[in-house]
């Protein structure tokens, strides 16, 4: 709220800020690549996280250069400036260490996998019985056909249904489809062809007459 109420000066700060860092534009390169070395070396040993230490130092480097303005602007003062930095480096390391327990908890297949389960369970998303080959792909809520081996799934449809799912409890879906799509093939969960060297990981079936690209997913992936 305060901060809102003084939102009026947050462009004549950054204005500010940039004219500071402007004379210093030929030297801040290899600065700055030091202290990312140094920072990020410190967050992987104090974290003990691997995939995360370069947002953290990034992140503090961005924070302690404006800090530092702060400072010698005489907006702040020198010994609040090095409390608010020893703050901000561990926030920065906590919330690397909750993203990195995030991303290994939620990983994508599992979580895609999961969340299928429930919109079809819920009634959200449905199938039909592939001997049944009627195109509904625009009916709300139709993801595919399926027989005792393979859901045959409209691609589009169903991550869009399984992102809306998870949307709608607060979260988000971490990848993209075609990342989807690639990690579903390395766990050897759905069928793929190849179309001129090329991997293809949605696939051509006739279906109730036409030839349409779906996702072949195994049956025994989401009904386990």
């Amino acid at each position: 709220t305060e901060c809102q109420a003084k939102s009026h000066r947050f462009g004549s700060a950054l204005r500010a800020y940039l004219e500071w860092l402007a004379p210093q534009l030929d030297d801040l390169p290899a600065i700055l690549a030091a202290q990312f070395s140094q920072y990020r070396q410190k967050a992987r040993v104090e974290s003990g996280h691997g995939r995360l230490p370069e947002a953290v130092a990034w992140l503090y480097i961005g924070f302690a250069m404006f800090v530092t303005y702060a400072v010698m602007a005489a907006a702040l003062p020198q010994s609040a400036g090095e409390i608010m930095l020893g703050d901000a480096w561990q926030v920065f390391i906590s919330l690397g260490a909750e993203q990195e327990r995030r991303i290994v908890e939620d990983k994508p297949v599992e979580r895609f996998l999961s969340v299928l389960r429930e919109v079809l369970a819920s009634g959200a998303g449905y199938l039909i019985d592939l001997q049944e080959a009627g195109v509904r792909d625009a009916e709300p809520g139709f993801l595919g056909w399926q027989d005792n081996q393979w859901y045959y799934l409209l691609p589009e449809t169903t991550y869009k249904a399984v992102s809306q799912f998870i949307d709608d409890q607060g979260g988000h879906f971490p990848v993209t489809a075609r990342t989807l799509w690639q990690q579903l093939d390395a766990a050897g969960l759905i069928a793929t062809e190849g179309v001129e060297g090329h991997i293809q990981r949605t696939v051509r079936e006739r279906i109730g007459g036409q030839r349409l690209r779906v996702l072949k997913l195994t049956a025994s992936a989401v009904k386990a």
